[in-house]
């Protein structure tokens, strides 16, 4: 094992959380006001995406095991060589820029919202655990981000793939995704279709064609890491590194 997966492994297994609970009080992105909750976080945030993210690409094709495949492709200003003291914080920090970098009206009041104690308490006591002794220095708000993402990763689950393989793994996806999206297109197969769907899914093969070159060409590209399975509850995760940046690349499948 590398150290880069060493290094990740650490980190995005089945104690995620209280990794990133311990990163998000360390770098003072909590608080115990309520009123006040979400205020440094989102604007750590912002200062994140303007000076980090090089470029973010977002395609929604047809779904494979939902009903719409989502990729998000992120370049970020991070070298995993130069400092690998940091790789674990810098992929939280990724993980985070993705995650509530452009968060819809639902997806923030979700997190904004009072933390469900009785539920939690009743149904996953031990995930309770995580925020004994934190009182003081925790709101909802940061117990509503480790519920959200408590069953994100599971233990070993981050797998090193050759650069074929990672772009194998893309290409599969999407033609599993065009041979699901032209049965829909087929009125012999379908009693009904949403053809305002079907013209925005046509215009966006061709930009997951042109993601799809643009790794596939990059040359720069040293190693690559699947973070987790592809299945339709989780986010499905992959960096791929380079010597002055690293990819960040984010798949839903949702149903």
């Amino acid at each position: 094992m590398c150290e880069i997966q060493k290094s990740l492994d650490a980190v995005f297994n089945d104690t995620f959380c209280t990794h990133l609970l311990h990163f998000l009080i360390e770098n003072n992105l909590t608080t115990a006001d309520f009123k006040n909750r979400g205020t440094a976080f989102f604007k750590q945030i912002n200062d994140w995406t303007n000076n980090l993210v090089l470029k973010k690409e977002h395609v929604q094709l047809f779904g494979i095991m939902g009903w719409h495949f989502h990729i998000t492709v992120m370049e970020f200003l991070f070298d995993f060589y130069s400092e690998p003291q940091a790789i674990d914080q810098n992929a939280l920090i990724m993980f985070l820029t993705y995650q509530f970098g452009n968060l819809d009206n639902y997806e923030y009041a979700r997190f904004m919202n009072p933390y469900n104690e009785a539920f939690y308490q009743k149904y996953y006591p031990e995930f309770q655990e995580l925020f004994l002794g934190k009182e003081n220095s925790i709101s909802d708000f940061e117990k509503n981000i480790c519920a959200n993402f408590q069953f994100e990763f599971s233990q070993g689950c981050v797998t090193q793939l050759t650069k074929n393989s990672f772009i194998q793994d893309l290409e599969n996806f999407e033609t599993i995704s065009s041979r699901k999206f032209l049965l829909y297109c087929d009125p012999s197969e379908q009693t009904s279709v949403n053809h305002t769907l079907i013209d925005i899914l046509r215009e966006e093969y061709p930009k997951y064609q042109s993601i799809l070159s643009v790794l596939r060409d990059d040359s720069d590209i040293l190693q690559v890491f699947r973070m987790n399975e592809h299945n339709c509850e989780n986010t499905l995760f992959y960096l791929a590194t380079k010597q002055n940046s690293t990819y960040f690349l984010a798949i839903e499948d949702f149903m």
